[in-house]
């Protein structure tokens, strides 16, 4: 299965949608490399999402090598989230930002 890992977004300058995200591809949903690494527009993420392909936040804590995984995407009310809620926008935790 293939599954993709959010570790940074780009947010339009209204900052209700992202424009795309940098993530780590893996391809047996587990393992990733830096060597992975690719950028993806909010369409084609919705896309795969409605053809069954898993979105996932993670992040480095200060200081760490290590990858934590964060939350798992959902589409809500056609804002792309972590979690739902009534706010019209789209919501990726803090992730940075490029």
């Amino acid at each position: 299965m293939t599954k993709y890992y959010i570790y940074k977004v780009h947010y339009t300058d209204n900052h209700d949608q992202f424009d795309e995200v940098e993530v780590f591809r893996t391809i047996d949903g587990q393992k990733f490399s830096i060597k992975t690494t690719t950028k993806i527009k909010r369409d084609a993420m919705i896309e795969k999402m409605m053809a069954g392909v898993i979105f996932e936040t993670i992040h480095q804590k200060f200081g760490s090598t290590k990858w934590y995984r964060g939350k798992e995407i959902i589409i809500d009310d056609s804002y792309i989230k972590t979690e739902s809620s009534v706010k019209k926008s789209d919501n990726l935790g803090r992730l940075p930002e490029y």
